[in-house]
């Protein structure tokens, strides 16, 4: 099984034996992970833009392609309405939100854990974590509008009479 990239999906084993039987594998998607309904399947891959080949019978699938915008070496998509990669290979986001200097590690590796900031170890337990430091907090601002109050004020008024 191989896991997805940012280009696509996974590919899958195509010959996988159980017994006598005879099974391909599933590609990775766009978008969403193989959804089979079917018994004795083997480990579903994971997702992303792309997922990983998910294999029949045993075994386990691909993990999924990451993104994370603005992170050297992902592939935006092009658009909401066009699901190709962008055609710059662009990492940030179509909506032009990124994070500034971000890093992204591989599973088996040493990492910072989700639940606290000296916490280190391999991997998180069979599941994917993000964590997210603010740098900074924005001033907060109020602004009323005469058109609002007064759209209340008239509605209070109906009401009353």
């Amino acid at each position: 099984m191989n896991g997805g990239t940012q280009l696509q999906g996974g590919f899958a084993s195509k010959v996988n034996k159980f017994g006598t039987y005879v099974k391909p594998g599933y590609d990775g998607l766009f978008g969403m992970s193989t959804n089979v309904n079917i018994s004795n399947w083997g480990g579903i891959a994971g997702n992303g833009y792309w997922s990983g080949g998910s294999p029949a019978w045993a075994g386990a699938g691909g993990g999924g392609s990451s993104f994370v915008s603005g992170h050297e070496g992902c592939i935006a998509l092009n658009s909401s309405e066009n699901e190709n990669p962008n055609p710059n290979n662009s990492s940030v986001h179509y909506s032009n939100i990124a994070f500034l200097q971000p890093s992204m590690h591989r599973g088996n590796t040493t990492m910072p854990l989700y639940y606290s900031p000296n916490a280190y170890g391999i991997g998180n337990k069979g599941r994917g974590c993000i964590r997210i430091t603010i740098l900074s907090f924005p001033e907060p601002t109020c602004r009323s509008f005469l058109s609002f109050s007064f759209n209340i004020l008239l509605i209070s008024v109906f009401i009353v009479m």
